[in-house]
């Protein structure tokens, strides 16, 4: 059962993605702001986090830079936001997200975006790991 961590400081918004979410098989976690998620995510490691991106404070830009760059943790980031979808695809791409997801996206899509593109990432992740480790000692240490 995927662990999916949802950050969004709307608390509607958060309480039907939550159930959402939930009802689809993942264990959700969430959380209405931005400061202090990277300890969650550390913590609770967390297979996926849905990021909203326009938060006040600490914004989802910020997190995002923040939460692909912990030593030793690899998430997969998928944007989360009702801002132009060219925007926050553009966004997206720019911060190494794994997707962008529009607000007004179908829940049904959602849910099977997110399930799809989270398989995609893991098996791709895995692979690398698995190349890796077979490479000797020496080709590890230059890449």
């Amino acid at each position: 059962m995927p662990k999916l961590l949802i950050v969004d400081d709307d608390a509607n918004v958060l309480m039907t993605t939550q159930a959402l979410f939930e009802d689809a098989g993942f264990t959700v976690l969430t959380r209405n702001a931005a400061i202090g998620t990277s300890q969650v995510v550390l913590q609770h490691r967390p297979d996926a986090v849905l990021l909203d991106v326009e938060m006040p404070g600490l914004g989802g830009r910020e997190l995002a830079r923040l939460l692909l760059d912990l030593p030793r943790m690899r998430v997969a980031l998928f944007l989360f936001s009702g801002m132009d979808r060219p925007e926050l695809e553009r966004t997206a791409a720019e911060l190494g997200a794994l997707g962008a997801l529009h607000k007004s996206m179908s829940p049904r899509l959602m849910v099977d975006e997110v399930r799809m593109m989270l398989e995609h990432w893991r098996r791709r992740s895995s692979a690398t790991i698995d190349l890796r480790q077979s490479e000797p000692p020496s080709a590890r240490r230059k890449a």
